[in-house]
């Protein structure tokens, strides 16, 4: 699930798109995420507009591996700026379960941008709708 902002007559609008794989092949990293918006960037003090607020880690995912957190910020995927246009569900159907990833997460806990490398799983089943 892929969530879309924009900002229209002054108002912030997002949408929700769902991209679903037509099989189990897409790479997985285990976390739900928003895009960051402007007010987001406003009230989380951030020095980027750009990225995937992570809300939820999956247990032994390899984005919880990894040391991902809610509250964390996905801003790239291979050096593609995570945005309305390059949601990060869509960055990551262009890779196949196995393949290592590099992101560029913002840590809130730590305060600091970190550069990762995160070799990416099948998604379980009950999961399909998380990346």
């Amino acid at each position: 699930m892929a969530f879309i902002s924009d900002r229209e007559g002054g108002v912030d609008n997002l949408y929700v798109m769902s991209i679903t794989p037509a099989n189990d092949s897409a790479a997985w990293l285990g976390v739900s995420t928003v895009m960051v918006s402007d007010n987001e960037m406003s009230n989380r003090k951030l020095s980027f507009s750009n990225g995937a607020i992570v809300q939820t880690v999956a247990d032994g995912s390899p984005a919880s591996i990894a040391g991902i957190q809610p509250d964390d910020v996905i801003i790239s995927v291979d050096g593609t700026a995570v945005d309305d246009f390059h949601p990060l569900a869509a960055l990551l159907l262009a890779h196949q379960p196995g393949d290592t990833v590099q992101l560029q997460v913002y840590q809130k806990m730590a305060g600091t941008t970190r550069t990762m490398n995160i070799k990416t799983i099948a998604h379980p089943s009950d999961k399909a709708s998380d990346r």
